[in-house]
């Protein structure tokens, strides 16, 4: 597998770092330099945090349906699951956990986070239960009960 380096991921595409600045990650099972990776400074901070406040705001997520963004997380872990090997090899070379791991466990675990939080996407509405003067919820609605 050939490593590319690694530049920051903001507004939807691989940016350099504002300083210019890569460092090498490395594989704990030989010290090997598997890719360089850019280092973000408070600059790529706030360019991230002004562009991802700008797609809360403005872009298409905040007016998805919750049927819509449970098809995107469903989208996302199937593409995960479908490239498991390659993700799997990754995370081993990163990591030093033996491949067998990453690969029937770590992996797995990430799609059904995905699945999961996908699952309720259409079915949070908003609201949710008060709680006690103790923290614990009621059980009940305010009124409505």
């Amino acid at each position: 597998m050939e490593l590319k380096p690694c530049k920051l991921f903001i507004d939807g595409k691989g940016v350099e770092p504002a300083s210019g600045k890569y460092s090498g990650t490395v594989n704990p099972a030989t010290e090997e330099i598997i890719a360089d990776i850019a280092q973000g400074d408070p600059r790529d901070v706030e360019r991230a945090v002004q562009t991802a406040r700008r797609a809360f705001e403005s872009g298409p997520w905040p007016a998805f349906t919750g049927p819509a963004r449970r098809t995107v997380l469903e989208k996302m872990a199937s593409l995960l699951s479908e490239r498991t090997e390659e993700f799997a090899l990754l995370e081993t070379l990163d990591t030093g956990k033996p491949f067998s791991q990453t690969k029937t466990r770590d992996l797995p675990f990430a799609c059904e986070v995905l699945r999961y939080y996908a699952g309720w996407a259409d079915k949070i509405c908003g609201t949710s239960l008060p709680a006690s003067p103790t923290g614990r919820c009621t059980g009940r609605r305010s009124g409505a009960w």
